[in-house]
């Protein structure tokens, strides 16, 4: 699996998960659980991490771990700026730039730590249960 690959599979399988919870949330009446979208990132991201790691033989290199922190903050912002012209469409509101790039960027910024950390815990617990070498 090279990096391409992680960034398509992180895409297609954190988009799936969210409209399959996303839409068992709406058919059991259940409200949003924004806790549940940041357990969605670490799944995938965990499983993506594994996924590379058991095909490679290894965890990502520290210049592949930057691009692959990277890579998931610029598709996480891409598709947080989707679901932020989908609520403005949706509440019928006008859309401002001046509301629209402060919620980008402080939702960006909140899953930017998460998705570095997320990351780095993948790698480690990899190593810790003995699936690369450390």
């Amino acid at each position: 699996m090279n990096l391409r690959n992680v960034f398509i599979s992180f895409s297609i399988y954190y988009i799936l998960a969210s409209i399959i919870i996303g839409s068992a949330l709406v058919y059991f009446n259940i409200g949003g659980v924004k806790a549940l979208d940041v357990l969605i990132l670490y799944f995938v991201i965990r499983y993506i991490g594994e996924s590379f790691a058991k095909s490679n033989g290894r965890c990502y290199t520290s210049s592949e771990q930057t691009k692959v922190i990277l890579g998931i903050i610029l598709i996480m912002t891409i598709i947080q700026s989707l679901f932020v012209l989908k609520a403005f469409t949706e509440l019928e509101q006008s859309f401002s730039f001046v509301v629209f790039i402060p919620t980008v960027m402080i939702t960006s910024t909140m899953y930017a730590i998460a998705i570095y950390l997320f990351v780095i815990i993948t790698k480690k617990s990899l190593i810790k249960r003995g699936y690369v070498a450390g």
